[in-house]
């Protein structure tokens, strides 16, 4: 139940992330490993916004991929765009 929650306070909350903070959530799910889906998407939709406005660091955009892999969850928009 407590990961439930924080994955539905960081849906909930994602357009109010930083880059940082948008890179370090899936990496912190993926170091458990935890996978939610509709978090990853989400998170997955905001980089997209984020990186179109280049407000995403390299280091952001390695710990996002690193992370989406890690948990196996190929977004297919995001994973292209990073490379």
């Amino acid at each position: 139940p407590l990961l439930e929650a924080i994955s539905a306070a960081a849906i909930a909350k994602r357009a109010q992330f930083g880059h940082q903070s948008l890179a370090n959530t899936p990496w912190s799910f993926a170091s458990l490993p935890w996978r939610d889906a509709p978090l990853l998407s989400a998170i997955s939709a905001q980089a997209m916004k984020r990186m179109a406005g280049g407000d995403f660091e390299s280091q952001d955009l390695s710990n996002t991929a690193w992370s989406l892999a890690k948990l196996c969850f190929p977004d297919r928009p995001l994973l292209p765009a990073i490379a």
